[in-house]
């Protein structure tokens, strides 16, 4: 690869520099989100089962600080901050109003996809524009080519080759920066729309306990 840039003009070797840097921040993005979306899982399951076994909320809400990473945590936390606003310890509300507690929860569920979806964009753009900047530095090199053959007078494959086989790396490297890219976001958005689902289950099992245990009114 570097004997094919080295007779590579200006262009060519600008167009690489920048796709080696959409390359190596994609990747960067790619293991700081799996190695979050690892730990977020691991910690949901743990969230889960002290949620399920705590005799009280101040027990899983102890267990929602301590574990930051797992979305279920913002999502506990906003409903039990609304709970705490409806009704306080001395129980100076008789009932509780669903409606305010289901639109926190909701609240909540909307900032920890945001939060999820935090540089997911620049994976998105990684994909879709690198092939283009590779195909803008092929196109050019063919340009470069052809004048080259304008100035020998003769279309010989001696003059052409190198500058074509070089202006094709540009090419060769705006695919190698996108396909990681296009299938780490495929994979990445498909573990979003996982815990998306996991919020939504656990706002409801969370209402379904209040309904259980407190007086509602809808």
């Amino acid at each position: 690869m570097i004997d094919l840039v080295r007779g590579a003009g200006w262009m060519a070797w600008f167009l690489l520099f920048v796709l080696a840097i959409f390359s190596v921040v994609s990747w960067a993005i790619i293991l700081d989100r799996m190695m979050l979306f690892r730990k977020a899982q691991r910690e949901s399951q743990e969230f889960l089962e002290t949620f399920r076994n705590s005799s009280k909320f101040s027990q899983a809400k102890s267990a929602a600080e301590e574990l930051e990473t797992t979305p279920l945590s913002g999502v506990f936390l906003a409903g039990h901050a609304e709970l705490s606003a409806q009704k306080n310890i001395s129980g100076e509300q008789t009932s509780i109003l669903l409606s305010p507690l289901e639109r926190s929860l909701q609240r909540a569920a909307r900032a920890e996809r945001a939060r999820l979806q935090r540089l997911m964009m620049f994976l998105a753009t990684t994909a879709a524009v690198c092939p283009f900047i590779g195909l803008f530095g092929t196109v050019w090199g063919i340009m470069v080519s052809f004048s080259a053959i304008g100035s020998y007078g003769t279309p010989d494959i001696a003059v052409v080759a190198p500058g074509i086989s070089a202006a094709l790396t540009t090419t060769a490297a705006g695919l190698a920066a996108a396909i990681p890219a296009v299938v780490a976001y495929n994979y990445l958005q498909t573990q979003i729309r996982g815990f998306v689902a996991q919020m939504e289950d656990f706002g409801l099992e969370f209402l379904a306990l209040i309904e259980r245990n407190f007086s509602t009114e809808a």
